[in-house]
């Protein structure tokens, strides 16, 4: 296994690879880390199939579950920046490669293009509130925003965000920094 995965490995410093060869590189890296059966060569089915695994015990392992395609692809990208970058490959725009400029032109890393969660189960959390959202609204405590099928309409102010909770304002560092 260390040998495949030194040759997955390998593949991020060749500065001509396309985002596919890079994603389908990652993918690959990925199947390989988590250990993946032969049989199984999708990140998405080896994903459900480990949650399942995971969900039949006392403990659960989240650690064990490997990443959802989307994430991974979007990891991928910045995997391959950044070896670029230190290898002076200043041709690749960063905006190309899984970044994203927010209003104050700083660089963030999109996480993932994917749904947070299949739309059979975003379309059957909703809240009753019909008197605008509050403490006991059911999408605030899902982390989701309201929609249309909510009690509210979607119109209530207080609907919050899924909230990031890996890091503390003060840990983030400016991406920008990072690319350096």
């Amino acid at each position: 296994m260390p040998n495949e995965t030194k040759a997955i490995a390998d593949i991020y410093y060749d500065p001509t690879l396309t985002p596919d060869a890079v994603h389908q590189a990652a993918e690959e890296m990925f199947l390989t880390m988590y250990q993946t059966p032969p049989s199984e060569r999708d990140l998405n089915n080896h994903r459900y199939n480990s949650s399942v695994k995971s969900s039949t015990k006392v403990k659960t392992n989240l650690a064990s579950i490997p990443p959802i395609k989307g994430a991974a692809k979007q990891h991928s990208f910045r995997m391959y920046l950044q070896p670029q970058k230190w290898l002076h490959n200043d041709s690749l725009n960063p905006e190309h490669w899984s970044c994203v400029r927010d209003d104050g032109g700083v660089l963030n890393p999109v996480k993932t293009t994917d749904p947070i969660a299949p739309d059979s189960v975003l379309n059957s959390i909703f809240c009753h509130c019909a008197t605008g959202c509050g403490g006991r609204c059911g999408c605030q405590k899902a982390g989701i925003h309201c929609s249309s099928i909510c009690g509210c309409d979607g119109a209530c102010m207080k609907s919050a965000p899924i909230q990031e909770q890996d890091m503390e304002d003060e840990d983030l560092m400016d991406f920008e920094d990072i690319l350096k």
